[in-house]
């Protein structure tokens, strides 16, 4: 996928109003940027694989399944299990 389509996906993805706000908020608190693009792309790998939308709780279940997915998606084929454990620990 080229650049312009991740910012898009990053603009217009689930929840994009929400991210945003949140990101500000961290902007102002004096988070760095790279520390933003890490949060906002966790944000938006959760909001595409948790169903937050229902009128349920979301169970951690749910959540460590995503986390899953996202490094199973994410890290490269051939990373170690230790970085494997590492992401889905950061992602839960």
């Amino acid at each position: 996928m080229n650049r312009s389509n991740w910012v898009w996906i990053y603009k217009m993805g689930r929840f994009a109003e929400e991210r945003r706000a949140f990101l500000s908020d961290m902007n102002e608190q004096g988070h760095s940027l790279r520390t933003l693009r890490n949060v906002n792309r966790f944000l938006l790998a959760i909001a595409e694989r948790v169903n937050v939308r229902r009128s349920t709780e979301v169970a951690e279940v749910q959540i460590v399944r995503a986390a899953r997915d996202w490094v199973a998606k994410s890290c490269a084929p051939h990373s170690k299990t230790e970085t494997r454990e590492a992401a889905t620990k950061r992602f839960v």
